[in-house]
């Protein structure tokens, strides 16, 4: 029972450490489909893509013990590819306007 308890607080920590940031962004925003989402959206990709790299480097640390209670390689496996497309699209939404304009 107690490896269960222990499984489930880490992954509620993982979750919380990379959605409150980016909560806590998207909740001083005022979302319209104007000219603003772009900006808006650009750094909700930034702070996953940190979040998660920081959480990385974290469990980097703990990956003797964390093997125990998690599938490590799967963890692994998934946020490498979230934070892949993360830093892809965190510049490309700034790029996004200086595209449309010159129709590249």
């Amino acid at each position: 029972m107690n490896k269960i308890i222990i499984k489930y607080f880490i992954i509620i920590f993982a979750y919380f450490a990379v959605l409150y940031p980016v909560l806590v962004r998207v909740s001083n925003l005022n979302w319209a489909f104007d000219s603003s989402l772009l900006s808006n959206l650009f750094p909700i990709f930034g702070l996953t893509a940190f979040a998660l790299l920081w959480l990385h480097s974290m469990s980097g640390v703990f990956e003797f013990w964390l093997r125990k209670y998690i599938n490590f390689d799967k963890f692994v496996h998934i946020t490498s590819i979230i934070i892949l497309i993360c830093i892809i699209l965190h510049p490309l939404y700034c790029l996004l306007p200086l595209i449309l304009i010159l129709k590249i």
